[in-house]
């Protein structure tokens, strides 16, 4: 995949600053939040976690300031042009792997000798500074500039390490590199020369397949530091935090949070290096809290704890990507944390986790009606639920998936014991949802006060059990709910609680008060991509399990779900958010190429059906009205798969019309109708 052809080649402005400049390139510590116009490397620039630099260099000329005329973004640069005294300068930013923020500036026309002397300066060369995430060494150098000599190049760089001797030598070798800017554009493009390739009839799909892609990609960090020892994907990158300089304030996205952990292992399974999603789960494994439960890490700390599936999904990547030794080093801590959920939160033993909004635990979903249900009505105080706790359809879920792929773990690992415990447990939990927490009449599942009280509201997240593997095919009708127009049949889909909720609103008000500002975080009815993909992977496991049922629901809502990832409808600008309007699909979130959702999974497992078991596989096509697709170079143990579909009537000559899927390059099975096929699917030798 060619990202920069793909996506490149436009303006990209930023939600928040739309006169700054969106750098995306990310070295493994390093990245720019927004840069000036300017020549150089200024704005807020990061390290490791949210720190605000505000600058690490600039280029300045004797001849006067260069007026700014234009830019073009790409996933690996940024390419910025500005005019002065009759010259045209073409300036490439970009961030390297290795943390070295690099500039080359160009004369495009005119004499070079007009710009007068250029100089370079920064206050942080041969400096160390303490940083939100520790000490940072930088070192600055630079060559070139147009002078007497009239030369028409300059190349100025900054690198960032934990050591001056690092820092020094990384940033002489790019700025004496004769061509910096390719060699960077090689090694960038490199992340993506194995991504598996898909194409097919919609074009909106085709490009958000590439935007995924990026997705990971913008958001993989290595900080190689004390609880981050290993690789992994943060769920952002701190744009909605404050910008005072070196004193962020906010809510940071930057680390590792459990609640987008799931996705972030689903989604990077179909890469063929699984060491960001291993590397991810390692840090929580390693960093288990004295209370046995996973909490959410900086480099040099710990933060909330919230639910997450994080067993299920580390299940899924081991059965891609196997690793035995990786199984048993992070079965323990995952068992830790799930056994220490239920003895610290399950005070009735119900087998249903008590989630409180006042404790330790967080749901990652505030401000959800069920807390501020009563039987006389909602209580309208944000500051105050009457139900400060609830036992919660999605922590239900959640712990039924961890029980249950931790007893496939176990399995894998010959301890029959531990294998039988979490089975038992999975099994407590299975039936303690359908008997308690669903309601026959509304035909929902919802969440219970403590006394065991069904709260008549209609979150999103009562579609879970189908995900989970718990709901049967007696509650098939809860999906009836997505098609009235009164109730989740948004024109974005899908909000956040029924639109005839008394709480329902569609921006970020709760009772008509921002109570988190107009960006905030709440759920009460707001669209969240994390929701989206949750319900489409319960409709995808309908489609599994009960002979593509609702396949035209899936359909639906991938294809509107993909729409909304599109800013303003403008299919050269995706860009996923945290939350939106589900009236006007308006971004509410200003947190850019946000990432606690998927959508890449659900196309390999839903759309084009591969499902990937211990030691088989098989392929069981969604349905989508799609002419044709194929997804090709999909990695499963080592094998190289690849799914291909054309109607009878459409699709590209090149395709056998039907259903066909190759294996290792060999015609592994062809059917004329997308119907189940089997694969054997041993490793490779």
């Amino acid at each position: 995949m060619n990202i920069d052809l793909e996506l490149g080649g436009i303006s990209r402005p930023m939600l928040r600053l739309p006169e700054a400049l969106n750098l995306a390139p990310t070295g493994a510590r390093l990245w720019a939040t927004w840069l000036d116009r300017t020549p150089g490397f200024s704005g807020r620039i990061d390290y490791i976690h949210k720190c605000n630099i505000p600058s690490l260099f600039t280029i300045s000329f004797a001849g006067g300031t260069p007026d700014y005329r234009g830019h073009k973004w790409y996933p690996s640069r940024l390419e910025v042009e500005y005019s002065l005294n009759g010259v045209e300068v073409l300036e490439t930013k970009f961030i390297t792997w290795d943390d070295v923020a690099v500039s080359v500036l160009e004369v495009r026309g005119g004499s070079p000798g007009r710009l007068g002397n250029a100089t370079v300066s920064s206050d942080l060369d041969g400096r160390s500074l303490d940083l939100q995430s520790g000490r940072a060494a930088f070192a600055v150098a630079s060559r070139g500039g147009p002078g007497p000599t009239g030369n028409r190049v300059i190349v100025a760089a900054c690198a960032v390490a934990d050591e001056p001797e690092t820092a020094h030598r990384r940033v002489q070798e790019w700025a004496s590199d004769p061509d910096p800017a390719s060699r960077h554009q090689r090694e960038y493009a490199s992340w993506f020369a194995e991504v598996p390739t898909f194409h097919c009839s919609d074009p909106w799909i085709n490009k958000m397949w590439a935007y995924r892609w990026f997705l990971l990609r913008r958001n993989l960090a290595d900080p190689c530091r004390d609880n981050l020892r290993q690789s992994l994907f943060y769920e952002g990158r701190g744009l909605k935090m404050s910008d005072h300089p070196f004193n962020p304030g906010g809510w940071e996205f930057s680390k590792l949070i459990t609640f987008g952990t799931p996705f972030h292992l689903l989604e990077s399974r179909w890469h063929p290096d699984p060491a960001p999603g291993r590397g991810e789960v390692l840090n929580l494994a390693r960093h288990i809290g004295d209370d046995g439960l996973l909490p959410s890490l900086f480099a040099h700390g710990t933060s909330q704890i919230l639910i997450h599936f994080i067993p299920w999904a580390a299940w899924q990547l081991h059965l891609v990507h196997p690793d035995g030794a990786w199984l048993r080093e992070i079965a323990p801590p995952l068992a830790a944390d799930l056994l220490s959920l239920l003895k610290d939160y399950d005070s009735d033993t119900d087998f249903l986790p008590e989630i409180d909004l006042h404790s330790i635990i967080g749901t990652g979903k505030e401000f959800q009606p069920s807390f501020w249900w009563t039987p006389d009505g909602f209580e309208t105080d944000p500051r105050e639920p009457p139900n400060p706790k609830l036992e919660r359809v999605d922590a239900a879920c959640y712990l039924h998936m961890n029980a249950a792929a931790l007893s496939l773990i176990y399995g894998c690992l010959q301890d029959v014991e531990q294998s039988e415990t979490f089975r038992e447990i999975a099994g407590r939990i299975h039936s303690a949802v359908l008997t308690r927490m669903w309601d026959q009449d509304l035909r929902f599942f919802r969440d219970l006060t403590p006394d065991h009280t069904r709260v008549p509201v209609m979150s999103v997240v009562g579609f879970d059990p189908f995900m989970a593997g718990i709901a049967g095919e007696e509650h098939l009708g809860i999906f009836e709910h997505l098609s009235n127009p009164r109730e989740f049949a948004s024109a974005y889909p899908l909000p956040s609680v029924s639109m005839d909720c008394p709480l329902f609103a569609a921006d970020a008000r709760f009772a008509g008060e921002h109570i988190k500002g107009e960006h905030g975080c709440v759920w009460n009815g707001p669209t969240w991509p994390f929701t989206n993909s949750t319900v489409l992977m319960s409709l995808a496991e309908v489609s599994r399990r009960f002979g593509h049922r609702h396949d035209h629901l899936f359909a639906d809502l991938l294809g509107r779900y993909t729409r909304l990832m599109y800013r303003d409808g403008d299919i050269a600008l995706p860009d996923v958010v945290e939350h939106y309007n589900p009236l006007t699909g308006a971004p509410i979130s200003q947190e850019e190429d946000y990432f606690h959702s998927s959508w890449i999974d659900l196309v390999v497992t839903g759309l084009a059906g591969l499902q990937v078991g211990e030691g088989t596989a098989a392929v069981d096509p969604i349905p989508c009205g799609l002419d044709y697709f194929d997804l090709d170079g999909v990695v499963v143990r080592g094998r190289r798969i690849r799914i291909a579909w054309r109607d009878l009537r459409a699709g590209p000559d090149d395709l056998e019309p039907g259903l066909s899927v190759w294996v290792d390059g060999r015609l592994a099975a062809r059917s004329e109708s997308p119907a189940r096929v089997e694969l054997g699917l041993p490793a490779s030798e």
